[in-house]
């Protein structure tokens, strides 16, 4: 009978099909050289510090696309009632007419009391010019040497100290238009006049005759 135990075996054990086989390949350094290309995962990092009472943890994730970067610049609407109306501009227009037109003649009217000031303050100006004059000549200006005496010295005047005004244009009223001197005056050795804004004698208001 034959011996059973001396039967080759039939096949032979075949090696792990993992991976990794349980002994190394020629050449291999050591069996953790084994790689199959596997996906490397995401490294987790923890550490426990030696409080029990408190842990901190660090984890890394693959970066993510800053997704600002894609989003369309954002535009501000326009508002359909940002502009100006004709109708309001009609209506600033309308209340600037009203304005002008109860204002302007008082305006006006102010200017004409203006003016009508500084004539009267031209003439005491020139009264003054002519009592200088009487003062360093011993008589006033005749009528026919005028108010220009004061501006030049007369001819056969005697300590004549001028100019007693600063030009012509002290001469004139605020119209443009001279003063009148008269010698003797109404109510004086002289006498100086303006006729107003008219030229004319009489008169009211800005028109009015001013005397001196």
């Amino acid at each position: 009978m034959p011996n059973s135990s001396a039967r080759a075996p039939s096949a032979l054990a075949s090696p792990p099909s993992g991976p990794c086989s349980s002994s190394p390949r020629p050449g291999a350094s050591s069996p953790s050289s084994c790689h199959v290309g596997a996906k490397r995962p995401q490294r987790v990092s923890l550490s426990a510090p030696s409080s029990p009472m408190h842990c901190s943890y660090s984890l890394t994730f693959p970066s993510q696309p800053d997704a600002t970067r894609t989003r369309p610049p954002m535009t501000r609407p326009r508002n359909p009632q940002s502009g100006v109306t004709l109708l309001e501009v009609m209506i600033v227009l309308a209340v600037i007419a009203l304005i002008v037109g109860f204002g302007a003649p008082r305006l006006m009217e102010s200017f004409g009391r203006a003016k009508s000031q500084a004539a009267e303050v031209a003439m005491a100006n020139l009264k003054g010019a002519v009592q200088l004059f009487y003062i360093d000549t011993g008589r006033y200006p005749t009528e026919g040497e005028g108010l220009a005496a004061l501006l030049a010295a007369p001819e056969g005047v005697a300590n004549w100290k001028g100019p007693y005004l600063d030009g012509e244009t002290d001469l004139a009223d605020p119209w443009g238009r001279p003063f009148t001197y008269t010698a003797p005056g109404e109510t004086g050795p002289f006498g100086l006049t303006t006729l107003g804004r008219d030229g004319q004698p009489g008169g009211s208001g800005e028109d009015s005759d001013i005397s001196l």
